[in-house]
């Protein structure tokens, strides 16, 4: 008798963000491609959870308002009556849900303790949480699924001591994502969409002037293309060179690749 192949089971995402536009785009798009979301940290530093309140009401807007949002750090900050969120000038509609309390580098932990092999993190800000998350839990590297991170500079920012802490790291260098941009027509076919789609294109066309004119796209949704490729590409891509950098992600970053991406998002 034949044998039944071994069912795979579905990636849980964790994305670890700062809000803002990138994060909209990041989640709408795992949203729309059927992915679990197992929690969003906020990017550290988050003293007042701010950016953590704001995650909460994006959540909300897209319908994920059973997806955990973890601060970033602990905060003897009240969250009774946070103010209104806003990104790039465009005031969110309330969420129900609460931050949760646990932090996000402990939340991450216990997720990939409690899920081992399936938590990837899409992390689109600083390597603080992944670096806070390693200190707690030595086994972390062999816990993870993978790291996708969208980066400035590999060097500067931790992402080169997460990678050879051993994590699966995938960094994607910004500028290499920054040539890929939202069209004025993009943009009005995703506001006549209405409801939280318009939300988003207020919320890109704002982050375009502040830009100079034209919305940076690829950014966020290769770090999420990239991150449900990341068990393909074997290993772990350490801090290397820019021009071997650029080889190793450039599949990534297609103009192609990210217009397909954007299809689920608009």
């Amino acid at each position: 008798m034949a044998l039944e192949p071994a069912t795979v089971p579905q990636p849980l995402f964790f994305l670890d963000t700062p809000a803002g536009p990138d994060a909209a785009l990041a989640l709408l798009h795992l949203l729309g491609t059927g992915a679990q979301v197992a929690g969003i940290g906020a990017a550290a530093p988050d003293p007042d959870r701010t950016a953590a309140h704001t995650l909460t009401d994006l959540a909300g807007m897209f319908g994920a308002i059973r997806v955990g949002v973890f601060p970033a750090e602990a905060s003897p900050v009240s969250d009774l009556d946070p103010a209104a969120s806003t990104i790039a000038h465009v005031t969110l509609p309330r969420s129900t849900a609460r931050v949760l309390r646990t932090p996000a580098a402990s939340a991450l932990a216990q997720l990939a303790r409690r899920h081992p092999g399936r938590i990837r993190v899409v992390a689109l800000g600083s390597a603080r949480n992944l670096l806070e998350a390693l200190r707690l839990d030595r086994d972390l590297p062999r816990l993870l699924a993978g790291v996708t991170a969208l980066t400035d500079e590999v060097t500067h920012d931790g992402w080169a001591r997460v990678a050879v802490a051993g994590v699966r790291t995938t960094l994607l260098p910004r500028r290499l994502a920054d040539g890929v941009r939202l069209s004025d027509a993009e943009l009005a076919a995703l506001a006549g969409r209405g409801g939280a789609h318009y939300l988003l294109a207020a919320m890109l066309a704002g982050a375009g002037e502040a830009d100079g004119g034209s919305v940076p796209l690829a950014g966020a949704l290769a770090a999420t293309h990239a991150a449900g490729l990341a068990p393909h590409a074997g290993g772990v891509l350490r801090a290397v060179p820019a021009d071997l950098r650029a080889q190793a992600v450039g599949a990534l970053l297609e103009e192609g690749a990210v217009r397909e991406a954007l299809k689920v998002v608009a």
